[in-house]
Formats: structure tokens, C-alpha cells, sequence
């Protein structure tokens, strides 16, 4: 954080504000974060970065509705980019907007379909939408690509569950909690 300061007092550059935003969020500094944002976006209103680390920061201070203009500015600046049409499918859930987040969340797929967290991000929606077998589908493509991942077995595992195939919602529950054996469902 120092460093970048200091490179900032010798020129206002909007990369060392996106860069100082970034350690300032890194260390737990949100409000810090999103001023270094902001302050890269005074300099330059088109830096996607930017947009894209402050929707993110704004999601986490519990400003949806900011964050959900930053992230769609950042998709407007880079439509090719998948890890902002999942963040910004995930700010559209918290604003209760499931339908308009399985679309993000599908076209970030369709960028990089070898995206895991946006294939359960998927499942996740669907099953909040009480598609289950669609969230089934997902969240076993989830897991497909990346096997270690506790939440996306304890995903599986809930829907199964729903479903009434008990065996299956055990033995994902079970590589859920020996992933991850602090994991709380």
C-alpha cells in the first residue's frame, strides 16, 4: 500500500488507484478500496478494471445497487469478460433478480466453459428458482471440473437431498466436510 502511494504521488495514474484499491481490499480496507476505485475512474471513466474491483467491493459493502451498475459498466467495456458476468450475476441475486443473473452467469460459461464457479453460481440459481434437476446439472459440471471444492459437493449434496436420493446427498456431504472438515452446511 505504501509503494503504491508513493508511486502515486508522482504521477495520478488510474492503474496505481485500481492497483491501491486492490491491496486496500486485499487487507480488508473496503471503504479505502472503493475511494482508490473511484478516484482510478475520475482519471479514467472507461478503465473496466476498475468498474469491475469497485461492483465488487460495492457487493460487499451491501451496495447492490452500485455494484450492479459498476459490474454491467464493466461488462458494457468488456463484453468477453466471464469473471464479470459472474460477479455481476451474483450482485442480480442479492438484489433478487434470479432470471437476470442465470443469464449473466450462462453467457460467462459460454466465455469459459471450463468456468467451475460460475457453473454452480448457476446451480445455485436454479435451484432458488426451483429448477433442480437444471441445478443438479450444473453443480455436477462443478464438480467435474473442480473436484476439491467443498461448497460445490455440499451443493450437490443439498439438492440431492431435495430429491430424496439419500446415498448420493451423503457421499457428498461426506467429501464436503473431508475437504473442508470445518465446513458448516
Amino acid at each position: 500500500v505504501e509503494m503504491i502511494g508513493r508511486a502515486i504521488a508522482l504521477k495520478d495514474s488510474p492503474v496505481f488507484h485500481n492497483n491501491l484499491g486492490t491491496a486496500f481490499k486485499n487487507t480488508g480496507r473496503l471503504k479505502e478500496a472503493a475511494e482508490s476505485f473511484r478516484r482510478a475512474l475520475v482519471l479514467d471513466p472507461d478503465h473496466a478494471d476498475a468498474h469491475f474491483n469497485l461492483g465488487d467491493v460495492l457487493r460487499d459493502l451491501g451496495k447492490n445497487d452500485e455494484s450492479v451498475i459498476c459490474l454491467q459498466r464493466a461488462c458494457a467495456l468488456r463484453p468477453d469478460w466471464a469473471e464479470a458476468r459472474n460477479n455481476l450475476g451474483a450482485a442480480l441475486r442479492k438484489q433478487d433478480r434470479t432470471g437476470e443473473a442465470i443469464v449473466q452467469y450462462e453467457r460467462a460459461i459460454a466465455l469459459n466453459p471450463g468456468f467451475a464457479e460460475a457453473c454452480n453460481n448457476l446451480g445455485n440459481a436454479f435451484r432458488e428458482q426451483g429448477r433442480i434437476d437444471d441445478a443438479i446439472t450444473h453443480y455436477e459440471r462443478a464438480i467435474a471440473l473442480k473436484p476439491d471444492i467443498a461448497e460445490f459437493h455440499n451443493s450437490l449434496g443439498e439438492v440431492y437431498r431435495e430429491k430424496g436420493r439419500l446415498k448420493e446427498a451423503a457421499a457428498h456431504h461426506k467429501r464436503a466436510i473431508a475437504l473442508k472438515p470445518d465446513y458448516a452446511t
